[in-house]
């Protein structure tokens, strides 16, 4: 496989003489920031194999995602615009945005930023027509099957922690309700599939918001996209608890910071998207809470994945979560 900076010279992404940085991004050592000055950094992902033979992301595919979300949806734009795809090399290039802050950091100094952001999810939902290549997605489904149904690789690959937070998942009572929520999908929309913080870059120098990483992008459930983002609110939540020693539930969730801080967001962030020509029922606010949870449990399974036993974070995790999935009526009141 060829080396990034090679790539990049042989299509005249950066001068052929020039010394080129590469600067490793997100630990994730498939993804760089690269520059030779004085040409703009762009941002280059190559796909790693591991010594079991498997790849570390489609970034072809990824790259053939956000070509086709351009074409949805040109202006503004929502998404990096796509340099080169180079399928022999399992490489991608895209423009890089700096000046650029994810949102759980922006959202901190300028809270309008949820405004936007909003504004941004609802131009996206309402896309129809052509589906331009993309395909339909169905991410409650992948995600309740990784849960409830992992594999036995999947379960060699992690220490104990991960195995007990799926054990705790099953004995919660959990199971019957993620099924449940399964049944709801509808793939009418385009969506990006993996809203996070990290994945919503918001600009520094305006109210401009870009969306990154859209390899799980396709035609679904907008309600998806939306829960992914008050369930990442609410992990960074329960992230910035403390978890004492010999503390108890009750006192680590009243720990940190106000819980109205986070209903504050999630009902600016939902004013937005309705202010975008987006309408959610009564039935569409209980389901967005719902696949909150199921965000919760999918981000709660990665900070037990390295554990060798169950965080106190994941423990949380698993009370809100499962708090949301049964009773979403009674808490809607309270978050939304």
């Amino acid at each position: 496989m060829t080396a990034p900076t090679a790539v990049l010279r042989r299509h005249g992404l950066v001068p052929t003489a020039a010394d080129v940085a590469l600067q490793p991004l997100h630990q994730r050592s498939w993804c760089y920031r690269a520059q030779a000055a004085p040409a703009p950094a762009v941002l280059v992902k190559q796909a790693r194999q591991d010594s079991e033979g498997g790849w570390s992301a489609d970034v072809v595919d990824e790259g053939r995602r956000l070509r086709a979300v351009a074409r949805l949806l040109p202006t503004p734009p929502v998404a990096p615009r796509v340099l080169h795809v180079d399928a022999e090399d399992r490489l991608l290039v895209t423009e890089f945005l700096n000046d650029h802050d994810p949102l759980d950091v922006a959202v901190a100094a300028r809270p309008d930023v949820l405004d936007e952001l909003g504004r941004t999810l609802a131009t996206l939902h309402g896309v129809r027509g052509a589906r331009c290549g993309l395909p339909v997605v169905e991410h409650a489904r992948s995600v309740t099957d990784g849960l409830l149904a992992p594999t036995p690789r999947t379960l060699a690959r992690y220490p104990d922690g991960y195995a007990e937070l799926l054990v705790a998942v099953r004995a919660r009572g959990l199971a019957g309700p993620l099924t449940e929520l399964v049944a709801e999908w509808h793939c009418d929309t385009l969506v990006h599939g993996d809203l996070k913080s990290n994945n919503i870059l918001c600009s520094r120098g305006s109210s401009a918001v870009r969306l990154i990483d859209w390899e799980t992008a396709g035609w679904g459930d907008g309600r998806w996209d939306l829960g992914c983002l008050v369930g990442d609110l609410l992990f960074g939540w329960l992230a910035g608890l403390r978890f004492s020693a010999g503390g108890t539930l009750d006192s680590w969730l009243a720990s940190g910071e106000p819980f109205d801080v986070v209903q504050t967001r999630v009902r600016r962030l939902l004013a937005a998207y309705r202010s975008g020509g987006r309408d959610l029922s009564a039935d569409d606010e209980l389901v967005c809470l719902r696949y909150a949870a199921l965000f919760l449990l999918q981000r709660t399974a990665s900070a037990a994945m390295h554990a060798p036993a169950l965080p106190a974070l994941a423990l949380a995790g698993l009370h809100v979560a499962g708090s949301l999935l049964r009773r979403p009526a009674e808490l809607r009141d309270t978050l939304l």
